[in-house]
């Protein structure tokens, strides 16, 4: 089998380069005939014409590096599999992925493909989850203040500010036609799957096969009501809370009361696309969302349950 093989040198702090030579002499040894391609601006150009005629891709690195892949994978209808090399990893480990050679080998061999969800903001792709609030302002300062490969300990400073001034503007969400917050001030994350970080499960009933997007309001004033939702949710009891509101749906609009807030996909900050037509820049509120079910092909490491 053909194989395009996508990595992240910084991955892994840096171990992403080593593991997909590893990767490459492994696909090689059972049979398939590899193209590597090294993550950045010319895969971006190279990778619609390297997946044509391939009958995978494989990407070594985080959620953040499948995040700007997957465009690509879906336009080719090319399945994808996730080797972690990230921070979280939360897409290889809702569908059961690993480092392992010998795993992406039984992969490869079973081609148990399942066809997932994609969502849509303002016309950009995300495959886990998109956020505005605290959450998407604690990632745009991590991503202004990048300057190499990431852990959890990168996220310190940026929480930290995030919590001695967080983002508590009010916000006004519809969800297929309904309005269901009408400016109140707190966070709001859209869940594809029901992975998130540090082990934080907002959208806990969400499902990558269900053609609906999970929507969840945590209503917040303060940052200790914020700190009181985040150890909820750590602790799975949130979806128990009166005041938590969560809906599911094909439709989204999210909009700020207190002008323009940025968002974030995958955990990945958006880059601006200019000024739009309501004088907002394209990285920031207000924001229309839709699912597009079934539009990720994924080559699945386990029997998916339903």
């Amino acid at each position: 089998m053909d194989v395009a093989l996508l990595f992240n040198p910084r991955s892994g702090r840096g171990r992403g380069a080593r593991a997909a030579e590893a990767l490459t002499r492994a696909l090689a040894a059972g049979g398939h005939r590899v193209a590597v391609l090294e993550s950045g601006e010319a895969a971006d150009r190279d990778l619609p014409g390297l997946l044509t005629g391939s009958g995978a891709l494989v990407i070594v690195g985080g959620d953040g590096t499948l995040h700007h892949a997957a465009p690509a994978a879906i336009a080719a209808g090319t399945p994808v599999y996730q080797v972690p090399m990230g921070t979280e990893n939360l897409f290889a480990r809702q569908f059961g992925m690993n480092r392992r050679p010998g795993t992406l080998l039984r992969a490869l061999a079973q081609r148990r493909i399942v066809h997932a969800d994609i969502g849509r903001v303002n016309g950009r792709e995300f495959v886990l989850m998109c956020s505005v609030g605290v959450d998407a302002s604690v990632v745009h300062r991590m991503a202004y203040a990048r300057t190499g490969s990431i852990g959890h300990w990168s996220y310190i400073r940026p929480l930290l500010a995030e919590v001695y001034s967080p983002a508590l503007s009010p916000l006004t969400i519809i969800v297929d036609g309904e309005p269901i917050v009408h400016e109140r001030p707190g966070l709001v994350i859209i869940g594809n799957s029901r992975q998130y970080a540090m082990r934080v499960d907002p959208a806990l009933h969400a499902s990558m096969t269900d053609g609906l997007l999970d929507v969840v309001f945590f209503p917040a004033r303060t940052r200790v009501r914020l700190i009181g939702w985040a150890l909820a949710s750590r602790l799975r009891r949130h979806v128990h809370r009166r005041a938590l509101v969560y809906r599911t749906g094909r439709t989204i609009s999210i909009e700020s009361g207190a002008g323009p807030l940025p968002y974030q996909l995958d955990r990945e900050a958006p880059a601006p696309q200019g000024p739009r037509t309501d004088g907002a820049c394209g990285n920031t509120t207000p924001l229309s969302i839709t699912t597009e079910p079934g539009a990720l092909q994924v080559l699945c490491a386990r029997p998916q349950r339903h």
